[in-house]
């Protein structure tokens, strides 16, 4: 007989929006209007005619309903514009210290909506590491708001409001935060923010468990099924800090099996041939690794 401890991690999935923009002005409670930093994707929503929604939302007010767009009107100076509504907000926005609301836009269509991560093939990998990855039944909001550049000084205090407040009433440790998300020049395809080492620049800080899955390569080309896929697992690893040959804790070795390089390979691993497989010392020290998240 051989027993075998397994790990089960838990991972809230989250879809960051496709289209939107922070707000420019604080928004009252009633008011039929809110004036955006950069109107031009309201714009270009509404442009075929049919129903197209908002939700406005920071990071106390999480859950507010959706409002139809009643029309928008650019304003200067470029791109600021305002998105009237068909009807009014029921709670205040504001703008505080960087840390602004999110007006995203809602066509009813997931897909277009939201950059969404690829979860299908998770036991694929995990299996070979004794770890189990359970979904959130229950989440503090399935919506991130679009984050082009997650470095960008003018978004990061408000990212890091968004995911604090999240994180601070989940029941478990160990929940990871996994994000569909737009591709930005610096991280490849995917950027995990990991709970047990530093993260880098200096300004960013410690602790956070979030792993960053796009969707795309740059100049908004979809990623192919395979390598999306391949990036959800490979950040994943990242939360159990496998260690690595270069700073990025990647590696240069062979799968335990031959058939591929090591899933932890950042650039010369194939993304397309569905073998995600890690290299014996990575798995082992996944399989090793203490329940800390």
């Amino acid at each position: 007989m051989v027993l075998t401890a397994w790990k089960r991690v838990y991972y809230e999935m989250d879809t960051m929006y496709r289209r939107g923009s922070l707000l420019r002005h604080p928004a009252t409670a009633r008011l039929l209007w809110v004036d955006v930093q950069d109107v031009a994707p309201f714009v270009a929503a509404t442009a075929g005619g049919g129903v197209v929604q908002v939700r406005v939302f920071d990071e106390v007010n999480r859950e507010p309903a959706l409002i139809r767009i009643d029309r928008v009107e650019p304003l200067g100076p470029a791109p600021a514009g305002r998105v009237h509504l068909s009807s009014p907000l029921t709670q205040p926005y504001g703008i505080r210290n960087r840390r602004g609301a999110f007006v995203g836009i809602e066509t009813g269509v997931a897909a277009a909506d939201f950059f969404i991560p690829d979860t299908s093939a998770l036991p694929q990998t995990f299996d070979d590491t004794y770890v189990e990855w359970r979904e959130l039944s229950q989440r503090r909001s399935p919506r991130v708001p679009l984050l082009s550049a997650p470095d960008d000084p003018a978004l990061l205090e408000f990212a890091w409001t968004w995911f604090d407040n999240r994180a601070s009433a989940d029941a478990h440790r160990n929940v990871v935060y996994l994000v569909g998300a737009k591709f930005y020049a610096g991280d490849g395809v995917g950027a995990t923010w990991g709970a047990y080492r530093p993260v880098t620049p200096a300004n960013r800080p410690p602790q956070r468990n979030i792993s960053f899955a796009f969707n795309e390569w740059p100049m908004g080309t979809p990623l192919p099924a395979l390598s999306a896929r391949s990036t959800v697992h490979h950040e994943l690893i990242h939360q159990f800090d496998p260690g690595g040959d270069d700073a990025g804790y990647h590696d240069t070795e062979r799968a335990w099996d031959n058939s591929d390089q090591c899933l932890m390979d950042g650039a010369g691993r194939n993304r397309l041939d569905g073998m995600d497989e890690l290299c014996r010392e990575h798995l082992y020290q996944v399989r090793d690794k203490e329940d800390g998240l």
